[in-house]
């Protein structure tokens, strides 16, 4: 209690003497003193007072300016740093990155060192994980060494949140404000408001991912990939004080000038202790220069040791650690296939997002069937560059039916290889690796011609039998002149020969042009063109008025691209249903946002009905099918029914027999479709096909187009298509993921089926002879069989059989004529075919036709086989021959009209069992020059049994076969067997020339010459020679 009344007493002495005394009207005298203290006191509570008011003032100044500013925050929630899009095969392997400002490759903190991060902090804000966002402090000594001019040392002014605000929220034209101060402000501000609306880590993920480190590296991965080529995750101590130390002044200290010839930056071996102290000269030390990045490196490890983050004995051993750094290196592969989808890119989502939007791009890409394509395409032309073929370059497309997806697309044999011309009168690349074939316009050659037949069974279902053809129908393998009275088209076989009546398999399967061309006739080019651009012809192709190709559309007339041939040849292997050319599988954006994804079409059942409306299937011309003009996926639009009769042809191994044999080149361990086609001139050679699972097109040439050493398509690109098809047979992994869209291996289709809904066998008129046999086709109703067989009638004709001065046997025919004497036999029946008759359009030459017999008879009554000639045009046999001159042979009783060679022409030689060496020189020695005869090395992988029978460098065939009348100027292509399978550049020399060429293992016996009649012939009216035809503009096999 007395406390508490001293306490009172004492304030109460104090009231007592503060207050004035009010007695009276005079005041009491103040002392000096106190009059001091009371000023001291007033102005001391004013400047509280105003500080007070100053600081609510800038209190509510900041709160304002915060208020405004802190929403530009919610930007960093949306924010998405530029980013390189990459893209990848469809099994994750990087393909390709597309580069614009830099590469950057976002990592969660986690996925970071530690000891980068320790680097990063100790280097730029020591204090970030203790201060508010902005340290203060730092600010103050910078804004005195700037005072000063002295330098502000480690860490500077901005804190790691800062730059955060700078780098993310603040525009371009805040960044480089001259009004620094105004700027400091709001960085300041929003650097304190970040640090209350986001993490520490968060703050720190966001600077490490965002912050450059030069040479293009933007974030700490892709720095830690372009320096070292190790992930974020994986820095060492060693190489975490050099990266954190870049961003201060990332082109100062650029560590890349300052590497040796081995990429190393060499370590600096520093004195213990002593070189903390950031005064201490190193230069005593250390002899030469240090170079900036190290020098740096060693100011981080100092902040390091002193936050205690590195001991100075682990500092000391990363500096003195050679650093090896990664070589520069830019992942590119399949790169036509890459810039392909980036064009797509481009189109859909504009250069800028393809640059720098952070796409990831799964596409269809198989890699691994890319380099397998890719290697056998290199191969291939290799092998024939050593031959002296002057053939360079090819391309490969591989596709999947059913879906339409791209596995494989091989532009060139090489993106870095190019080669000029040697060839004199010629100008540009014979290969220029950097084009992409697979898009560039090329002429197909032989290779529309399915299309052909099949628009021809189209139109004769459309037409009711008005036009078109069916596989029943007749066509004439003859001399023709089309358009006669007009721009006279006259082609020709590759093998120069006539070969009669045929049918459409047979025709189709040994690739004979003149049938193709009254093929394509009978179903209109119109017709013809809007069909193949139905199957996956581009609009913008093969898009000029149908007089511009005329009937040379089926040889070749017209340009097409390996991809869209590929495509059209993928629509009939997906039954007729057309896919579009996919490379895509899926797009994500930055933030993992799909922005397209493909999805697969269900297989469909077969569709038996005719496809009635064929509109949706042509995409109109000027748009493009990958900006979203492309017909539906899976859409029919072939019939089903006339596709299946089209694939079941075209995959005929016995119908290809007599020009290709049994066991070319096209003949697959597997079954499966193909068509070749080679151009005039030999400046293209394809092969195109597929079996139920995989599509392959291939394309051989020449860049500039200049024609090759007649390099036609078996040997370029049917090698390399069979080659490609088989190679991927042998693949377990590539066959396993071609079955993922069965479900499964077990699930997926190894061979074409062997029926069809609405599809049945019929039995046909059989024609004899090598390109006949068949007594039966495919049909649907509509597509009839053509009734009654009406393909020859019956004649009486003399039998005559000649022998040449070879002893060669000809058999030929004269009319009997009434009143003349016959030897007994000599007048028999045979059957002669109908013969086509020249009409307006066509103008048929029968003569340069001979005709042919087959083992088996027709009739069932005679022997004899329907042969090609015109009873009215016969020469009669009614003159005895004249009597001989003295001292020649007598004749027999009449002599005969042998056919006589024309100028300039050679029956071709039987030249199997010679050797390569002396079958050449025995058609020089007929007349052929070097130049038009070409060998074709048969391993024992295409011949079968028979590569046994014969030595090596044998011939075991050749084209044109045996007994053909040839032109001297033909080529002749030479069937030689290799040694142990291999494929030789040359024969070895010839040691001596046999006079008769030697007998293969097993020859055949001799036959026994039958008794020869010799009858004169009466005169008879020449037929009129034929105006003379303009050249064929497209010769293909």
């Amino acid at each position: 209690m007395r406390q508490t009344r001293n306490v009172i007493s004492r304030r109460q002495r104090r009231t007592t003497r503060f207050i004035p005394s009010r007695l009276g009207n005079k005041q009491a005298p103040r002392p000096m003193g106190r009059r001091i203290v009371l000023a001291f006191v007033g102005l001391l509570v004013a400047g509280l007072v105003l500080m007070g008011v100053a600081g609510v003032a800038m209190a509510v100044t900041y709160n304002g300016i915060a208020a405004n500013l802190k929403p530009r925050l919610d930007q960093i929630h949306t924010y998405t740093a530029f980013q390189p899009s990459k893209i990848y095969d469809r099994n994750g392997t990087l393909l390709y990155e597309f580069v614009g400002e830099g590469r950057r490759t976002p990592v969660k903190l986690e996925e970071v060192s530690k000891h980068l991060i320790n680097a990063t902090v100790a280097a730029e804000d020591a204090s970030f994980f203790e201060n508010s966002g902005v340290n203060y402090f730092s600010i103050a000594r910078a804004t005195y060494a700037n005072l000063t001019q002295q330098s502000v040392g480690a860490g500077g002014a901005s804190t790691i949140t800062q730059q955060v605000v700078r780098l993310i929220v603040l525009t371009t034209e805040e960044r480089q404000d001259p009004n620094v101060y105004s700027r400091k402000v709001k960085e300041i501000i929003l650097a304190q408001e970040l640090n209350t609306v986001y993490s520490k880590n968060e703050i720190l993920e966001l600077y490490l991912n965002e912050i450059p480190y030069g040479n293009l590296s933007y974030g700490i991965q892709a720095a830690a990939q372009n320096y070292f080529g190790v992930d974020a995750k994986d820095l060492d101590i060693a190489q975490s004080s050099l990266l954190g130390g870049i961003p201060q002044l990332p082109t100062t200290y650029n560590p890349m000038p300052w590497l040796d010839d081995n990429l190393l930056l060499k370590g600096i071996k520093l004195p213990k202790d002593v070189w903390i102290d950031p005064l201490y000269d190193l230069s005593n030390d250390i002899k030469g220069e240090i170079a900036p990045p190290k020098g740096r490196q060693i100011e981080v490890l100092r902040q390091m040791v002193k936050n205690n983050y590195l001991t100075e004995r682990e500092a000391r051993a990363a500096v003195a650690k050679d650093l090896q750094f990664a070589k520069p290196e830019v992942s590119l592969l399949a790169p036509h296939f890459v810039f392909y989808v980036k064009d797509y890119l481009q189109q859909r989502y504009g250069a800028e997002v393809v640059s720098n939007g952070g796409l990831s791009i799964t596409t269809t890409l198989d890699l691994e069937t890319q380099n397998l394509a890719q290697t056998i395409a290199y191969t291939r032309i290799q092998e024939l560059n050593a031959d002296n073929r002057n053939i360079h370059n090819a391309a490969v497309v591989v596709m999947q039916p059913n879906t339409g997806q791209i596995l494989g697309m091989v532009g060139s044999i090489g993106y870095d290889l190019s080669e000029t011309t040697t060839t004199p009168g010629e100008e540009g690349n014979v290969l220029d690796g950097k084009v992409n074939v697979t898009t560039a316009l090329r002429q197909p050659g032989s290779a529309l011609k399915p299309f052909t037949y099949l628009s021809g069974m189209e139109q004769y279902v459309a037409t009711d039998g008005a036009r078109g053809i069916t596989p029943a129908s007749v066509l004439w393998d003859v001399p023709t002149i089309f358009n006669p009275r007009g721009v006279k088209y006259e082609p020709q076989n590759f093998d120069n020969q006539f070969h009669g009546p045929l049918r459409a398999r047979t025709a189709v399967a040994n690739s004979l042009n003149i049938p193709a061309v009254k093929g394509l006739k009978a179903a209109g080019i119109p017709e013809t063109l809007d069909l193949l651009h139905r199957l996956g012809i581009s609009p913008n192709v093969l898009a000029n008025d149908p007089g511009y190709y005329g009937l040379a559309l089926t040889l070749g007339g017209g340009e097409v691209t390996p991809l869209d041939l590929a495509t059209a040849y993928n629509t009939v292997a997906s039954g007729g249903r057309y896919f579009a050319p996919t490379p895509i599988l899926k797009i994500t954006d930055a933030r993992g946002k799909t922005l397209e994804e493909f999805k697969p079409t269900p297989l469909a059942n077969p569709e038996s009905d005719a496809v009635s409306d064929t509109s949706k299937c042509v995409i109109p011309e000027g748009e493009d099918y990958q900006l979203g003009a492309r017909v539906p996926n899976g859409t029919q639009c072939v019939d089903g029914r006339l596709n299946y009769i089209i694939t079941n042809m075209i995959s005929d191994n016995e119908a290809r027999r007599p020009i290709f044999g049994l066991n070319s080149i096209l003949k697959l361990s597997q079954p499966s479709a193909v068509k070749t086609g080679t151009t005039n001139d030999f400046r293209d050679a394809w092969a195109s096909g597929f079996t139920p699972f995989v599509t392959v097109t291939v394309w051989t040439g020449n860049n500039n187009n200049e024609q090759t050493a007649q390099v036609e398509s078996t040997q370029g690109g049917g090698v390399i298509w069979a080659r490609t098809m088989e190679a991927i047979f042998a693949n377990e992994q590539i066959m396993n993921r071609l079955a993922g869209f069965y479900g499964g291996i077990e699930n997926m289709p190894q061979s074409f089926e062997k029926s069809y809904p609405g599809v049945y066998r019929e039995s046909i008129c059989e024609i004899p002879g090598p390109f006949g046999g068949r007594t039966d086709e495919l049909f649907i109703d509509g597509l009839d069989a053509g009734g009654k067989c009406d393909l020859y009638e019956k004649v009486s004709v003399v039998r005559l059989t000649v022998t040449d001065a070879e002893g060669k046997e000809t058999t030929t025919y004269c009319r009997p004529v009434e009143g003349a004497e016959y030897p007994e036999g000599a007048i028999s029946s045979i059957y002669v075919w109908k013969l086509p008759e020249s009409n307006d359009d066509e103008r048929i030459d029968l003569s340069k036709w001979k005709g042919y017999t087959s083992d088996r008879g027709n009739s069932g009554n005679d022997e004899d086989e329907p042969v090609a000639l015109d009873p009215d045009k016969l020469p009669g046999c009614d003159t005895i021959a004249p009597t001989p001159t003295p001292g020649t042979p007598t004749p027999d009783p009449l002599t005969p009209t042998v056919p006589v060679l024309g100028p300039g022409q050679v029956l071709m030689p039987n030249l199997v069992g010679y050797g390569e060496n002396q079958a050449r020189q025995q058609l020089m020695s007929l007349g052929f020059a070097p130049d038009k005869i070409v060998v074709d090395y048969q391993g024992r992988d295409r011949l079968g049994p028979v590569f046994d029978q014969y030595p090596a460098y044998a011939v075991v065939s050749s084209l044109p076969g045996v007994g053909s009348v040839v032109d001297l100027n033909t080529v002749i292509i030479l069937g030689i067997r290799s040694p142990d399978g291999s494929q030789p550049t040359t024969a070895p020399p010839v040691t001596g020339q046999p006079t008769t060429a030697p007998p293969p293992v097993n020859p055949t016996p001799a036959l026994p010459l039958p008794t020869t009649i010799i009858i004169q012939p009466s005169p008879v009216e020449p037929s009129p020679v034929p105006e003379q035809p303009q050249p064929t503009p497209v010769v293909t096999p």
